[in-house]
């Protein structure tokens, strides 16, 4: 099966790219509201879309997408999609300051609730996937066993007014941006979960800061993984700058990409300045990165730091950004 690489963006559509090539192969409209948030099935068989009030399932066997199941009725915006590894199970979180837990093969059933204290901006899902990391715009970061047992996290240091703006985990490796242009980077270690059939489940979590250091000005938006070992990681900003990182030396990044100085050279032709705020990136295989800025996709060779290739068709800003490969 050929990798998927989807973006939608505030002119209410969603597309679907060719990664060889860069064309447009499938649109379909979402006019409903924005879409905040995407992720790809690890089937490849349905796009998740957290929006205003709602959560869509598209079956994208077939187009246009039906949907395959939904919820019309959550309140405010739905931030966060995610899928856990049989894609059984649907992650969302949002500015009801709730997480859920949907089966979407059971007409999208509402399994579990997790209450925190703001609006959720992030969260990710431990190997065991029997626990959750959350982050909210309060500054706290929760740690949930879906089994009911959860504790709010301590020793990450944030500043009054500093939250977690997205976090990751790959193995025993945790890496988080803030809205001050921070990253965190942590270990995570001495996980020890009861058996489920026990009367009391018990998740003991540590987590161990090793390094805080301010890498953007402003805000810091995402971070994602290099697939594999959890050693090469990529953050993204409002500034138009993507940093390539090796977790074992953050003296400096590996990799610069400047978003900004590539808008500024086709500025003069389009008569227009595009948006840098990078909204999302993504791995594609082996040292290429993709990244969504203002109204299109870029994917970069993160060795010689330029441009492979430009995806354009959204005519407005692009918002979310989904990939997945096979």
């Amino acid at each position: 099966m050929q990798p998927l690489l989807v973006s939608a963006g505030y002119d209410q559509t969603v597309r679907f790219w060719d990664l060889s090539n860069g064309c447009n192969v499938e649109t379909f409209v979402h006019a409903d509201s924005q879409i905040n948030s995407m992720a790809i099935s690890p089937s490849g068989h349905h796009l998740a879309v957290g929006g205003y009030h709602h959560i869509r399932l598209y079956d994208i066997r077939t187009f246009p997408p039906p949907i395959a199941s939904n919820c019309e009725t959550v309140p405010k915006n739905v931030t966060v999609t995610a899928f856990d590894e049989t894609g059984q199970f649907l992650f969302t979180g949002g500015e009801d300051f709730r997480v859920k837990v949907w089966d979407h093969r059971n007409n999208m059933q509402c399994k579990f609730i997790f209450q925190v204290n703001a609006a959720v901006t992030s969260l990710t899902l431990h190997p065991s996937q029997l626990i959750m990391f959350v982050a909210d715009v309060s500054g706290f970061l929760y740690v949930w066993d879906m089994r009911k047992v959860s504790e709010v996290l301590t020793g990450i240091d944030l500043e009054l007014g500093e939250y977690l703006t997205h976090i990751e985990i790959n193995g025993e490796t945790f890496i988080g941006v803030t809205n001050k242009g921070k990253l965190v980077l942590c270990s995570v270690n001495n996980i020890h979960i009861e058996p489920i059939e026990k009367t009391v489940v018990v998740s003991l979590i540590k987590i161990n800061l090793l390094n805080k250091k301010s890498i953007y000005p402003r805000y810091g938006l995402k971070c994602h993984f290099k697939k594999g070992d959890g050693r090469y990681f990529a953050t993204t900003s409002d500034n138009g700058i993507v940093y390539h990182w090796d977790s074992q030396n953050l003296a400096q990044p590996v990799s610069i990409l400047d978003i900004a100085s590539e808008v500024a050279k086709t500025a003069p032709t389009t008569g227009k300045m595009e948006a840098i705020w990078t909204w999302d990136c993504a791995y594609i295989g082996g040292n290429q990165l993709i990244t969504a800025s203002g109204t299109q996709l870029r994917l970069w060779d993160l060795d010689t730091q330029k441009v492979l290739r430009n995806y354009r068709g959204h005519s407005k800003t692009i918002t979310a950004m989904a990939f997945k490969t096979f």
